[in-house]
């Protein structure tokens, strides 16, 4: 049994859901212990249990410690199997999250499943529902894996209670992906979602786009009003390239003014534009495990502690070569053999 200590590198919840998806992809079976270690609040929350039992329902795994602020795991899969399936946080959550878990482990069946998911869909400490459709899902499609999501109701935080459905369709052959330019942007195009809110802040924060980045839209493209439980407001731009789609986030808290949202999605468009380079951060973090599979290379900007912990997990499951070159500029080229 593969034993892994969860307060090593980040010491956070990526730990153990790659884990999750390791163990089920490689039938293996592990302990953790010291479950999120490096957290104000150790141990099993809402959305790592759920993710605990999401990975045990696809995989018929036997789990023991399964439990709120569990600080140790036991789980050993069986098979993994496609289907039909309904997981629910309970809270403002990410559902996100647990799709994360799950989703490398169905996207390799010969068999379609449906996914569908409840709890936060717009959280900050997780990737939106919209940055996995419109940044992580393209290069999974261009690996060869087709997946299809939905979102019928939105999930800000705090209120939670959104709801999404993941369509996956049957895996066919896998392709070597290659993404090493940053190329030429096409467009940067911003959006702003909201519910339950006054209507000033949506004009406040796509004023400050248009005048911190000289941009020329249509406000009316650029809203999208949501359905949702609670009142919510999330800045997204979208920066398209030749290359690659990438989304930066700004989100609203209580008493934080709209132009300060708007700046701080602003801030994450301007560095990355200025590094030029093709993937960023948060999704080369979310690439690493369908890259281990798929093969190929990338360049990055400078690994967080989060993505090479991350790797790390991938090695104690997997005897793989993952190659780290740095470039100028504080860039690196991952290579996946």
């Amino acid at each position: 049994m593969i034993k892994i200590d969860g307060s090593f590198g980040e010491g956070g919840g990526q730990i153990l859901r790659s884990s999750l998806t390791l163990s089920m992809l490689t039938n293996q079976p592990f302990q953790i212990k010291n479950i999120r270690a490096n957290r104000k609040k150790p141990g099993l929350l809402r959305q790592h249990l759920t993710a605990v039992k999401a990975a045990a329902t696809i995989s018929g795994a036997k789990v023991e410690g399964d439990f709120l602020t569990s600080t140790t795991l036991t789980f050993s899969p069986k098979e993994i199997e496609s289907g039909e399936f309904t997981f629910k946080v309970g809270s403002a959550g990410s559902c996100m999250l647990v799709l994360q878990t799950i989703l490398p482990a169905l996207m390799f069946q010969d068999q379609s499943s449906k996914v569908y998911l409840e709890g936060g869909t717009h959280n900050p400490m997780a990737p939106p529902f919209d940055f996995l459709k419109k940044s992580f899902l393209p290069i999974l499609e261009k690996m060869g894996i087709s997946v299809h999501m939905e979102i019928q109701r939105t999930g800000f935080y705090p209120a939670g209670g959104g709801q999404v459905c993941v369509s996956i369709a049957p895996f066919k052959k896998l392709s070597q992906v290659s993404i090493l330019n940053f190329g030429q942007v096409l467009q940067i195009k911003p959006k702003v979602f909201h519910a339950n809110l006054p209507f000033h802040i949506v004009q406040r924060e796509l004023s400050t786009i248009r005048k911190k980045l000289s941009l020329d839209f249509d406000d009316r493209d650029s809203i999208q009003e949501c359905k949702s439980i609670g009142p919510g407001n999330v800045v997204e731009i979208e920066v398209t390239t030749d290359q690659i789609s990438q989304s930066f986030y700004g989100f609203s808290f209580h008493g934080t003014k709209a132009e300060h949202v708007a700046q701080d999605c602003i801030d994450q468009v301007k560095y990355y534009l200025e590094e030029k380079v093709p993937i960023g951060e948060h999704l080369c973090d979310q690439l690493i495990i369908p890259m281990v599979y798929a093969k190929g290379s990338f360049v990055s900007s400078k690994l967080s502690k989060h993505t090479k912990t991350n790797i790390e997990v991938v090695q104690h499951f997997m005897d793989v070569n993952i190659e780290l070159e740095e470039l100028d500029n504080d860039q690196v080229l991952l290579t996946f053999q």
